[in-house]
């Protein structure tokens, strides 16, 4: 009888004890064909080979409709799998910009935000009796030593319904915080040069090329240190009277 009570419950208990241990673990099966709930090698790599703390600031908490509560899901277990690939390393806060009352405070935090790069959205918000507008910062301040980077995560397109871009959104997510950890964290920055001297264009010709209005990664200024190099401009070889070009160069 004893056995038999045993062989019952022992089923059960193992169900238990095996809750009970994963619950000590952030575990995670990613069942998808394409794993698009997975952290990409190359994420992984460069989290992993943090030498100092990246904290993360994100504007995305507080009272928002299903579709942003949506992103900010798929964000906040984006950093906490991040947390877990590089431990003490990796550290962030979500902010609830309502929770400020002072109309004076919050409109000098809108400033200074759009001043760091975040690009604010205006939302509606339903509720049973009536409909507000609400501005939101869906972005985030990424912090490494004594430098930063915006990213904004929202990708809003026109002719997409709000639930299409939000989804668009979610699935650029690493990109864009990799992206910006990665540009942050690097310690060599390749150098590219535009000739000048023989007719080509001048640096306003190709200043959005190189620069733009708004903080991104879309310029080349941003993944590279951009000079100009005047091919009329370097000292003569006294030896042989032809330019030598090396110690321009130099």
């Amino acid at each position: 009888m004893m056995k038999h009570r045993l062989s019952f419950l022992f089923p059960i208990i193992l169900v238990i004890l095996v809750n009970v241990l994963f619950s000590f673990f952030d575990f995670k099966i990613d069942l998808t064909e394409d794993k698009k709930h997975s952290i990409s090698r190359e994420a992984i790599e460069i989290i992993s080979g943090l030498d100092d703390i990246v904290f993360v600031k994100a504007y995305l908490d507080g009272d928002l409709p299903v579709e942003f509560k949506h992103l900010q899901s798929e964000l906040l277990n984006l950093l906490n799998s991040f947390k877990l690939i590089g431990g003490y390393n990796i550290e962030f806060e979500l902010i609830n910009i309502d929770e400020i009352k002072s109309i004076k405070e919050k409109e000098s935090l809108f400033k200074q935000l759009v001043k760091d790069g975040l690009m604010p959205t205006d939302i509606e918000v339903r509720s049973s009796s009536n409909r507000s507008n609400q501005i939101i910062f869906p972005g985030a301040i990424v912090y490494y030593k004594s430098k930063q980077k915006a990213v904004n995560f929202l990708k809003n397109s026109v002719g997409k319904r709000a639930g299409a871009n939000i989804n668009y959104s979610v699935e650029n997510l690493e990109y864009e915080f990799i992206s910006a950890i990665h540009h942050l964290t690097k310690m060599n920055v390749d150098k590219i040069a535009f000739l000048e001297g023989n007719g080509e264009l001048t640096a306003k010709q190709v200043y959005d090329l190189n620069q733009s209005t708004i903080q991104g990664d879309d310029n080349l200024a941003y993944h590279y240190n951009i000079e100009r190099f005047n091919i009329k401009d370097f000292e003569m070889d006294t030896s042989t009277m032809t330019a030598d070009i090396s110690k321009q160069i130099s």
